[in-house]
């Protein structure tokens, strides 16, 4: 691969991190950091983000200002950074004010490498005062698509960041996330205002994955035989997560698992930060297996075994599912990925959706960006396409084989049913000349041409639709 990345940038690499070489998203990305140019990089969860702006502010000195919305994330780099020796801190609320004055001072005195912090603090006056005397090289923004009403976690004071190129004006501004679409990635370009900027984009395939698309029956159930499934020879229940779309399921399913003797823990936003920590800690450490949890769990979490990501109900939409999924397999090993799909979920997750908007008085279009963000998730579960295609087709991309034999579709397990258009109309149309006021099992009774009585005493027999599929099981 050509590069202008100096030989002494490698030894670097290879002494700090224990690694020779680099993917090509990250040599474009690091290639414009070492140029003092702006970049726009999109890797996908566990792509190696974090190292497009750790190893050039290891290398050519400064400091290097890591705004990011995700406690866990900072606290986990902030660590790891330690641990291998480079100079690293994070700005926090809990601080005393002795701790904050010893930590301003070092960051004046330029002993501060990498500093992380939220945006709501260096949106505050005297953040930029914490970095008098020092020479900010860059200012590195995650989860960029926070900034972009079109993308699926629209924070507006994402927007405010702007402002510290007026403090930092001879900084570079390096943008990241793990998931932006075409029209999300000209957004963040557009509101960050990025200065002729590099823009690198890594696949968004995961071959590794398998991903799967099944009705949702017994949840437990289903949960406890893909559990089952995924056990090591020896009987270990291998590293997993599973998403529930409300607390109250999280809590239940969780017990439910508990108590039938699995290595489970709950996470969710109603659990005090204390207890989250305690999970957290508990599932990276591999104390426990299984997590199950709202989608408050899993951003900035670093455990690359994880076998299986099940989602017990519907994701927002396909940047959360891309997301969400793309935690397990991170260590390139083979992984699964299941969706237990069902449209009462769908009608929740629109209402929540809906509801939430209206709260927050959002416009319009960002509502209708919402619910069309779900529609293509529904799509997804519905349409029997290569499931690898359509993920990687969603963001932009081309797939380049007709067959990943890493799906359900792919694979043949799933049943396509043979004009499946026209037996929907068939339904629809009898649905409506019933009135609309029937449930289901007088319905298929009309389309089979059942002769009972129920169907004799509301004269369902004279109706045309009547038997007009017959001879399909019910």
């Amino acid at each position: 691969m050509s590069t202008t990345i100096p030989a002494r940038f490698f030894q670097m690499l290879q002494e700090v991190w224990g690694f020779s070489e680099l993917r090509q998203a990250q040599v474009q990305a690091i290639q414009a950091a070492l140029e003092d140019r702006d970049a726009l990089v999109v890797m996908p969860t566990g792509g190696g983000k974090s190292l497009c702006y750790q190893a050039p502010a290891v290398f050519r000195g400064g400091c290097t200002i890591v705004i990011s919305p995700l406690i866990a994330l900072m606290k986990d780099q902030v660590d790891g950074l330690r641990q291998v020796g480079v100079p690293a801190a994070r700005w926090e609320s809990n601080m005393s004010n002795q701790e904050k004055r010893a930590l301003a001072n070092e960051l004046r005195q330029q002993k501060i490498r990498v500093f992380f912090a939220s945006p709501e603090r260096a949106l505050q006056k005297d953040f930029a005062e914490l970095f008098e005397g020092n020479h900010v090289r860059m200012i590195a923004i995650d989860e960029a698509h926070c900034v972009s009403q079109w993308g699926h976690d629209f924070r507006p004071e994402y927007r405010q960041l702007l402002e510290l190129r007026k403090h930092f004006p001879k900084a570079s501004v390096m943008a990241l996330t793990a998931t932006a679409t075409e029209r999300v990635r000209r957004d963040i370009l557009e509101q960050l205002q990025l200065r002729s900027p590099q823009v690198s984009v890594s696949s968004f395939d995961r071959p590794n994955l398998t991903y799967r698309v099944i009705p949702q029956a017994d949840v437990l159930a289903q949960c406890k035989e893909i559990i089952d499934r995924h056990r090591s020879a020896s009987g270990q229940a291998a590293g997993g997560i599973i998403y529930c779309l409300r607390r109250a399921d999280v809590d239940q399913l969780a017990e439910a698992l508990q108590a039938c003797g699995y290595s489970v823990v709950g996470y969710h936003a109603g659990l005090s930060p204390e207890q989250r920590m305690q999970a957290q800690d508990a599932f990276i450490n591999e104390k426990v297996q299984v997590v199950v949890a709202t989608v408050a769990f899993g951003m900035g979490i670093d455990r690359s075994n994880v076998r299986f990501v099940v989602h017990a109900s519907i994701p927002k939409s396909m940047e959360h599912y891309q997301q969400e999924t793309g935690r397990a397999g991170r260590d390139g090993l083979n992984a699964e990925c299941i969706m237990l799909f069902a449209m009462r979920d769908v009608a929740s997750m629109r209402n929540l959706l809906i509801s939430s908007a209206n709260e927050n008085s959002a416009p319009k279009a960002w509502t209708d960006s919402l619910l069309q963000q779900l529609d293509e998730i529904v799509s997804f579960c519905k349409t029997p396409v290569c499931r690898h295609r359509k993920i990687v087709e969603y963001f932009g991309q081309r797939y380049p084989t007709d067959n990943c034999g890493a799906c359900d579709v792919c694979l043949g397990e799933i049943d396509v049913v043979k004009d499946s258009k026209v037996i929907a109309q068939k339904i629809l149309s009898c649905v409506h000349r019933m009135g609309e006021r029937f449930g289901t099992n007088a319905i298929i009774d009309v389309l089979l041409g059942s002769n009972s009585r129920d169907i004799q005493r509301r004269g369902h027999e004279s109706l045309s639709t009547f038997g007009i599929l017959k001879g399909h099981t019910r």
